[in-house]
């Protein structure tokens, strides 16, 4: 009787696993983002998203998004972002890395000066993705795709914030007028982080339902079918 309750409930789990499950797009706006430059700069109001060098300073950018109405399973994730310009001046093109930042989120929205390490977090570390840039990018909106690290910390993200890294990965020469950089927008459309989610498998009623009732019929059947016990 016991090994027979066993497999009936081996049964139930199997039949509930195997309903199907559908992965859902979501989309979620970045609550903040913005720049630190070399010098470790950062002014709290500005959320435009250089990276590169603009022929005086360096530049690495950031975006936090909120995970607090995702759950599930994240199977996949990509970074959208709307590309304003595109400045090479020695190479036609570039390479723009995803990191992940150590750095607390408050520190990192608040900004002030002298944050060298900010700026160097931003732009070292674990790699979370990467797409190279050209100047057919200028103007368009993007895709970067996030590599296993990076939707394994946003797995482990939710229910809170989250922050990315960016920074121009590829050779540069600085001087004077000597350009090499992407992004620079604030407006339109991103910056967006899109989500592939599949929710957590939830045994079907009508199964477990049916299920039961041949639960309670059988042992009903058995019992019935048991010799009657002597006094």
């Amino acid at each position: 009787m016991r090994r027979w309750i066993i497999g009936s409930l081996l049964t139930i789990g199997i039949l509930a696993a195997s309903s199907p499950v559908r992965a859902a797009t979501i989309t979620l706006n970045a609550v903040d983002s913005g720049v630190y430059d070399e010098l470790g700069r950062h002014t709290a109001a500005y959320q435009g998203y250089v990276a590169g060098y603009d022929g005086y300073y360096v530049y690495h950018d950031w975006f936090v998004f909120d995970l607090s109405s995702v759950s599930g399973q994240i199977v996949s994730a990509s970074l959208r972002l709307q590309t304003f310009y595109v400045n090479f001046y020695q190479h036609g093109t570039d390479t723009f890395t995803l990191f992940d930042v150590t750095t607390p989120i408050a520190s990192l929205v608040a900004g002030g000066t002298g944050l060298v390490g900010t700026f160097n977090d931003l732009g070292s570390g674990t790699i979370y993705g990467n797409r190279t840039y050209t100047y057919s990018d200028e103007f368009n909106v993007r895709d970067t795709a996030l590599q296993a690290a990076g939707v394994n910390a946003l797995q482990a993200a939710i229910g809170g914030q989250f922050a990315l890294g960016g920074a121009l990965t590829g050779p540069f020469y600085r001087g004077f007028g000597q350009h090499q950089n992407v992004f620079g927008g604030c407006c339109g459309v991103g910056p967006q982080l899109v989500l592939d989610v599949e929710p957590v498998p939830v045994p079907e009623p009508a199964t477990l339902t049916l299920v039961g009732f041949g639960l309670a019929a059988a042992v009903v059947r058995r019992r019935r079918a048991a010799p009657p016990q002597r006094g």
